[in-house]
């Protein structure tokens, strides 16, 4: 297992979150853009919001093999309705 960084921005608020999550080690080299920003945005919704669920859409993925990042956008889906539009990017630690 390999430890990856995410950092998350909220498009509502200018909101910034930093995030550790393990994956597997080809994690960014074998998966594509969407099913690397899958694997984070489950681990996210099991350790940070343990007593709901959250779900997300993604808009878009981009993967720069060159410098080893991913790229995402999207909008989280909370259990009450509330929504927030999200940009995110992924590399190794």
């Amino acid at each position: 297992m390999t430890t990856y960084v995410a950092r998350m921005m909220d498009a509502a608020s200018g909101g910034e979150g930093h995030y550790r999550f393990e994956g597997p080690d080809d994690l960014l080299e074998r998966r594509g853009a969407a099913r690397v920003l899958m694997h984070f945005l489950d681990d996210l919704d099991r350790r940070e919001f343990p007593h709901q669920h959250v779900a997300y859409e993604l808009n878009g993925a981009f993967k720069n093999r060159e410098h080893g990042v991913v790229t995402g956008m999207g909008t989280l889906e909370f259990e009450n309705g509330a929504t927030l539009p999200f940009l995110v990017m992924i590399s190794r630690e």
